[in-house]
């Protein structure tokens, strides 16, 4: 493993993205002790942020019991009678506690054409929706597209700030058809010498996706995604700036300074002997009528050599 994957095992549940894994299960009840096997095998495994399964294959006679992981919470959507299918199908997402206790579902959908469904995190700062998705091989893929497009942008509009993630078996379809400035993260194939699984994300180089093995008999590899994205307090140093504010009583000091101000020296016929940089501050400084002192304005350290152009009506001019 490369200094990506030591510097993950560092930060554990505090990565800037969460860690992901993502597999098929055919039937999950069948393959907890696969799962299980994986987690205690593969310790960026065992610490992902986020579990992804797909084709869980439960329905209402399975207890949650008998799928449940000590540590993680269970969210999975079964498929209905509306995809008009017997069999398959099935999401399944393990959130870790020890990244976040507060995942929900916030939407969720089956069809004939997709299966959906999305989970709701916010861990410790921005927050994260993650979007499990099967198209089926034979769907309509604008309807299937249309759909899962419907229901981004209802998050995105939520959420604008957030980090949504996708993931799920695409069959060949391209999300970025209709969501072009989302980010495909996975390279590698996934089944035979296609990728049909893909993870995308509005966070661009977000992940770097990993091949591992099949879990149990399952015909799709196993994915680890590790977080390649840098934060940008860590890409930036920090600088340190000078700023030059006015005292809070100087707009008041600076309307009887103006006020207090000999202007008939401006009618005087020879106007260049008042209007040279070191003249001009004296008299704006020094010619107060009432002789008040105004400390809270700072003296300018330079000015501008160029003959004054003040014309009668900047003259009449009073600061209210």
């Amino acid at each position: 493993m490369d200094f990506v994957c030591i510097w993950l095992k560092n930060q554990l549940h505090k990565p800037p993205l969460p860690s992901l894994y993502l597999t098929h299960a055919r039937s999950l009840t069948h393959k907890m002790e696969d799962l299980e096997l994986q987690l205690a095998a593969n310790c960026y495994v065992r610490d992902c942020c986020a579990l992804i399964i797909m084709e869980t294959c439960l329905n209402l006679k399975i207890p949650d019991a008998s799928v449940q992981q000590a540590g993680r919470s269970l969210h999975h959507w079964d498929r209905t009678v509306d995809s008009r299918k017997n069999r398959g199908g099935g999401l399944c997402i393990y959130v870790h506690e020890d990244w976040c206790n507060n995942s929900s579902i916030i939407a969720k959908h089956c069809s004939t054409d997709i299966e959906y469904m999305s989970a709701r995190c916010r861990p410790y700062s921005i927050q994260r929706e993650i979007t499990v998705v099967i198209i089926t091989p034979n769907a309509n893929a604008s309807t299937a597209l249309s759909l899962l497009l419907n229901t981004i942008n209802e998050q995105q509009r939520a959420h604008p700030d957030g980090v949504h993630i996708i993931a799920g078996d695409f069959n060949r379809n391209n999300l970025k058809t209709v969501l072009p400035q989302f980010n495909q993260h996975v390279k590698c194939p996934t089944r035979g010498e296609r990728a049909l699984d893909h993870v995308y994300s509005n966070i661009k180089h977000g992940y770097r996706a990993m091949p591992l093995p099949h879990l149990g008999q399952s015909d799709h590899l196993s994915l680890l995604l590790i977080p390649a994205y840098t934060p940008l307090r860590r890409r930036s140093r920090p600088t340190t700036r000078t700023v030059t504010t006015w005292p809070g009583n100087a707009l008041s000091q600076l309307q009887d300074f103006l006020q207090n101000t000999d202007w008939d020296l401006f009618h005087h016929q020879d106007l260049a002997m008042f209007t040279d940089s070191s003249r001009l501050h004296q008299v704006l400084h020094g010619n107060c009528m009432c002789g008040q002192n105004h400390s809270g304005l700072s003296q300018p350290e330079t000015l501008d050599d160029q003959p004054c152009s003040l014309t009668l009506q900047q003259h009449d001019c009073k600061i209210c």
